[in-house]
């Protein structure tokens, strides 16, 4: 199954190890990634302004993709954007969020 796996690159310091560990669980299960965020950000590829390439990259692998999975615990613009797009396009969309995470009023969701 082709996954969009996104986040927010300003979670990465407190949240990088759970964002590793749902990237390995996914390729693990022979999934392909859309786009490898963890990877484009730690080989600095990928910026936290959100130009018009981003977002350019960001339909790109919302199209591709079979469904999609954000870890959300961190707020951000590109991951609003994923959630709609996704939403848009009629993908599916497993949103996780850590337990502790002060970002996310979690009576808002459903």
């Amino acid at each position: 199954m082709k996954i969009l796996f996104e986040f927010s690159r300003a979670g990465l310091p407190e949240y990088l190890e759970s964002f590793e560990k749902i990237r390995d669980t996914l390729i693990k299960g022979k999934h392909k990634l859309t786009h490898d965020l963890l990877s484009d950000t730690q080989k600095g590829e990928s910026s936290t302004i959100l130009s018009h390439q981003v977002f350019k990259k960001l339909n790109k692998a919302i199209s591709l993709a079979d469904c999609v999975v954000i870890e959300g615990s961190t707020i951000s613009l590109a991951v609003s954007y994923v959630l709609t797009q996704s939403i848009t396009l009629s993908k599916p969309v497993l949103f996780l969020t850590h337990t502790k995470s002060p970002d996310i009023n979690r009576n808002r969701f459903i």
